[in-house]
């Protein structure tokens, strides 16, 4: 990965810099690298939140991965501060940063639909599998693995994948009711 493959992945996302082991901040990156280097996507913010859909979802999966990130390091937190039970906050927000990084490489840029990969395999496995293979921690393979009700063969198994889960689910359904919020009762954004 060349510095300036990192400093794009870390200007992206933000919350990188917020892990504090070091090589797991760096395998981080070297996903997104190397699930950006595989597709056809020029750049990593083309991707739409769900790419089939991209002409009505009006959404990244960058700013969408952010705002789960953020959701999942404080859900983290406040799950320490109220609870007698330590969660690996490295961990929530790798696998955060990570958990819909495989769609870079399972949807083609010009037409929004699977590619054969993405025929083949299915989101979140792909992205665990990928993970496991550069070296990043089971457990942050597993939250990617375990993060969609819709796409993951396993259920969640650690507290740091149900917490990534819960914030996925929460930021989509969240956006979507203040969307319908804004439009059916004429709110401000």
């Amino acid at each position: 990965m060349e510095p300036k493959e990192k400093e794009y992945i870390e200007s992206l996302f933000p919350a990188v810099k917020d892990i504090s082991d070091a090589d797991l901040r760096e395998k981080v990156c070297q996903l997104w690298v190397q699930m950006w280097r595989g597709s056809n996507f020029e750049k990593i913010e083309d991707l739409s939140q769900w790419e089939p859909a991209r002409d009505i979802v009006n959404w990244t999966n960058v700013e969408h991965t952010n705002e789960v990130t953020r959701c999942a390091a404080t859900i983290g937190r406040l799950f320490e501060e109220m609870y007698p039970i330590k969660v690996n906050l490295d961990y929530i927000i790798a696998g955060a940063i990570l958990h819909d990084v495989d769609k870079l490489a399972l949807f083609d840029s010009k037409t929004g639909s699977h590619i054969d990969r993405g025929e083949k395999f299915s989101h979140a496995n792909y992205g665990a599998h990928a993970a496991l293979a550069i070296g990043l921690p089971q457990d942050v393979a597993h939250i990617i693995g375990s993060h969609s009700a819709n796409y993951s063969s396993t259920e969640p198994r650690t507290v740091e994948a149900v917490i990534v889960r819960q914030a996925d689910h929460v930021i989509a359904e969240g956006r979507n009711t203040a969307l319908d919020c804004r439009v059916n009762f004429k709110l401000e954004k």
